[in-house]
């Protein structure tokens, strides 16, 4: 099959990283797959070849649909996924021109419940995929959108990279950290909604008690990186340095098998979350878990099965099952033990992209059957397509519809302001953690526009 993805996020965070991971495990196994993405975006420069930049300005972008129409005919595009609230909107005018769209929602921040939020998921595509059961539910409940409409594809881990065999101590060498000692770790984007400033106040209620013990920060900010400076400032002022106290910074890692490896316990204080991309790696390196019970977590950390659950934006109740994994080793491996076997049978990326798969070819079937162009390149090849503006719609009615679409993606690219609700959840996590993150609050949890939860000055939101 020949899959394109749209991505208009600028920025990186575990969205961008599946849809690489996905278009490349694509390409691998016998299919051309691209992502057309922003020139200027993290996922661009990562991608390499499998990308295509394509600028999209706004929910409203003739250019973007009409370059993104002829890279779909030039390619004999099978299926266009759709991944955040831009591209969606404008992928949505390809798929009233009959081009198969699918649409991923993979946050778990409500779509706002009026018609012209609504009807891109009831509408606008030929199938969601959602990442986790409960951003299925929400989408019938609030939404409107058909049971039938929303398939549920979580997130796949690659079991050749991540395994149990991963050895671990040179990486724990690094860090300064001894075979003896419990190493517990976040790896996440430094985003506040990852939980790091209540991780490292219940870290710091831990080493009052028990001060061997070591906690690492892995990863790094995203867009003018303001809060990962705020949890650096912390750290240096309880310890001194940042890098070197029982609670480090490590900075970003591009041998994640091997982080993995090295924790004892990976830790996943998250405030919202859907499921995190980094579960099912710990499960499939048989890593015990500890996660906050909100979003999809509670979907793959079942509670005194494969982790263990705990309240978001709850310092005393995670620093408890810190504490409880850190004293008893046999819990920790019975844990993990269990976490590797749900891994092996159920979270596999060979799983994960066949269920995917199936998606496209149902959705794809009827224009399949028509005959097909001639590939712009040979199968074996993975093209750089070359987007050149297509010739408008072929007849009055589609092109109405392109426009239709259009419009109302145009007008949903003003944001409103938060509601009272989402201002006392935003209170709420911040009087748990302190008033250091006051200057850094969440982004607008019920803000549809913001699939990255990204801070709120970026200049990334749709």
């Amino acid at each position: 099959m020949n899959i394109l993805h749209v991505e208009s996020s600028l920025n990186w965070g575990g969205q961008e990283h599946r849809t690489l991971l996905e278009t490349q495990w694509l390409n691998e196994n016998g299919h051309r797959a691209w992502i057309a993405c922003n020139p200027t975006s993290e996922l661009r420069r990562r991608g390499g070849e499998s990308c295509i930049p394509l600028a999209m300005r706004g929910s409203f972008d003739p250019a973007a649909a009409a370059r993104l129409a002829a890279l779909c005919r030039r390619n004999n595009i099978d299926v266009v996924h759709a991944h955040s609230p831009k591209d969606a909107w404008i992928c949505s005018a390809l798929h009233f021109a009959g081009q198969p769209v699918v649409r991923s929602r993979q946050i778990t921040n409500p779509v706002k419940a009026k018609w012209s939020r609504s009807v891109i998921y009831r509408r606008g595509c030929a199938r969601v995929i959602a990442s986790a059961a409960c951003i299925r539910r929400d989408l019938i409940a609030r939404n409107g959108v058909a049971p039938g409409r929303i398939a549920i594809v979580g997130e796949g881990v690659d079991l050749a990279k991540f395994h149990p065999a991963v050895d671990g101590a040179p990486l724990r060498a690094e860090f300064g950290v001894g075979p003896e000692q419990v190493l517990f770790g976040l790896v996440a984007m430094f985003r506040p909604e990852k939980g790091h400033l209540v991780l490292i106040e219940a870290a710091r209620e831990v080493l009052r008690s028990h001060p061997a013990a070591r906690f690492a920060l892995v990863g790094e900010g995203t867009g003018r990186r303001e809060f990962e400076t705020t949890v650096r400032d912390r750290l240096t002022e309880l310890f001194g340095d940042a890098r070197s106290g029982p609670i480090f910074m490590t900075g970003y890692r591009a041998d994640a098998p091997n982080v993995m490896a090295a924790l004892d316990v990976l830790v996943i204080p998250s405030l919202a979350e859907a499921q995190s991309l980094v579960t099912p790696q710990a499960f499939a390196t048989r890593r015990a878990v500890i996660a906050s019970d909100v979003g999809g977590l509670p979907e793959l950390v079942r509670d005194g099965e494969t982790g263990l659950l705990v309240p978001p934006g709850d310092p005393i109740a995670l620093a408890g099952a810190i504490r409880r994994l850190g004293a008893d080793p046999v819990l920790r491996a019975r844990l993990a033990a269990a976490g590797h076997a749900f891994a092996v049978q159920d979270l596999s990326l060979n799983r994960k992209m066949e269920e995917s798969l199936a998606i496209y070819a149902e959705v794809s079937a009827p224009r399949r059957m028509k005959p097909r162009a001639k590939p712009a390149q040979p199968d074996n090849v993975v093209p750089f397509p070359v987007a050149h503006p297509p010739r408008l719609g072929q007849t009055a009615l589609r092109a109405a519809a392109i426009a239709a679409a259009l419009l109302v993606g145009w007008l949903n690219s003003s944001a409103p302001p938060p509601t009272v609700e989402t201002a006392r959840l935003r209170a709420d996590i911040q009087a748990r953690v302190g008033q250091l993150s006051a200057n850094h609050s969440l982004a607008r949890l019920d803000d549809d526009d913001n699939d990255d939860l990204l801070l709120p000055d970026d200049d990334d939101l749709a």
